[in-house]
């Protein structure tokens, strides 16, 4: 786990970021503060999933933890990041989810939520607020910059240091039409109201 951390997620000046990110978790578990863990997958870290797993479930109280493979976007797109055997990452996320298990403990991969019944993918659209890291407020994960071809329909605001919150007005409201719009072709699909 901390030789995946530090290689994916290191600080500004480049140093390894494990023992602040573990500092973090127990200070949220001295507190009783409820969270969670995202485990995102890289083609080199692949292989480790499954220890990584085991050391969370051993090292730490998160009951739940979300495993996803690299968006192949930003960084990822110009890195040899981003997995191109599914069949792997598929292999690997189940027998991470044994391990999670044994401990009693819960993992997901946002395209394997059966138990999920919703009008959406994801409830970002409609639960979180996602600044990106030039202050824009997006409704998607993965839509975090202009470049993305998405950008015009997610990025729907500013946050503005001084005046707060900055929306574009109508622009949530337009997006959810045009979603809406769109899912009637899949009004007889058996999965229509788990994405």
């Amino acid at each position: 786990a901390e030789a995946t951390q530090n290689m994916q997620r290191p600080d500004a000046q480049g140093n390894g970021t494990f023992s602040s990110a573990m500092k973090t978790v127990a200070a949220m578990e001295k507190r009783k503060i409820p969270y969670g863990i995202r485990m995102t997958v890289v083609a080199e870290s692949i292989d480790h999933l499954e220890k990584n797993m085991d050391f969370l479930c051993g090292e730490t109280d998160c009951r739940t933890f979300q495993i996803e493979p690299v968006y192949n976007q930003g960084k990822a797109r110009q890195s040899d990041f981003v997995i191109r055997d599914i069949d792997k990452f598929v292999s690997h996320f189940m027998n991470a989810w044994r391990i999670s298990r044994k401990y009693g403990r819960n993992a997901y991969f946002s395209a394997a939520r059966p138990w999920v019944v919703s009008n959406r993918f994801c409830k970002a659209f409609s639960d979180a607020l996602i600044v990106t890291h030039q202050g824009e407020l997006t409704s998607c994960y993965e839509v975090f910059d202009r470049n993305h071809r998405l950008a015009d329909d997610f990025i729907f605001g500013r946050l503005d240091p001084v005046r707060g919150v900055r929306l574009i007005p109508g622009k949530r409201e337009r997006l959810a039409a045009k979603t809406a719009s769109k899912k009637v072709g899949c009004r007889d699909c058996f999965c229509f109201f788990q994405k």
